[in-house]
């Protein structure tokens, strides 16, 4: 029996391994072997069931729409509140906690209220005060029990399976329950003032906050929301 005739090679082949080295095999002058190997049928399944599964949860993202969101829904919060002045000379941290009211006009535009208490605690430079008090003072403790209401409009710039995010702006109307102000002289003199139920500022303070909230399966939701609260006027007694 004639052997059957070894194709020769007309051009070399060269394999390229992509790495932090490269190895450049040149098989002009090498006879072409040829290998195989068996491929169990479990290798197979297991090769089809993986990337059934990948394909799957690429499709289901894909197809992943949120659900509708219209009309009125309410929550609590409860966080720390951070106070300083423009001087930054006494940052305090006291906390807020409340009520929280929304209306979704759809799935990108809501309105947001409530009611919170809030603890408000920081220290001021006397050029940051107008007090009757005489100018020698070298500074002033501020405590303060101040209900909060806002009135914010937010936006839902993302929208996922696992969360949303959103940026908001808006206003508080202040109403100062209880203010009480303790004034530090260079002798280590302290006076204290203190006013009840005196001030009310309507939409006197900035509101600024980006958030994040969880979906999930059930009615109720979690989620972050960091503020920045910055007065337009003066706001309290001693302003």
């Amino acid at each position: 029996m004639d052997n059957p005739p070894v194709a020769s090679n007309q051009h070399p082949i060269k394999k390229e391994i992509t790495s932090d080295t490269k190895i450049v095999v040149d098989n002009s002058s090498i006879p072409t072997v040829s290998a195989s190997r068996k491929i169990e049928p479990s290798e197979v399944e297991k090769d089809s069931v993986d990337n059934g599964k990948s394909s799957e949860q690429s499709v289901s993202e894909d197809r992943w729409k949120p659900g509708r969101r219209k009309g009125f829904e309410g929550g609590i919060f409860l966080g720390p509140d951070v106070n300083t002045t423009g001087s930054l000379t006494s940052v305090h941290a006291g906390f807020t906690g409340g009520l929280l009211l929304r209306y979704h006009v759809n799935n990108r535009w809501y309105i947001s209220s409530g009611a919170a208490y809030t603890k408000k605690v920081y220290g001021a430079t006397p050029k940051e005060y107008n007090s009757p008090y005489p100018g020698n003072y070298v500074t002033i403790d501020a405590d303060c029990d101040v209900i909060d209401v806002p009135l914010n409009l937010h936006y839902v710039f993302a929208d996922r399976p696992a969360g949303r995010w959103n940026v908001s702006l808006g206003a508080s109307t202040y109403f100062m329950l209880r203010e009480k102000y303790e004034y530090y002289y260079p002798n280590y003199y302290k006076r204290t003032r203190v006013f009840s139920n005196q001030n009310q500022h309507w939409f006197s303070v900035i509101n600024l906050s980006a958030g994040w909230e969880k979906n999930t399966k059930g009615r109720m939701n979690l989620g972050l929301q960091p503020y920045v609260k910055i007065p337009a006027g003066g706001v309290g007694e001693e302003r």
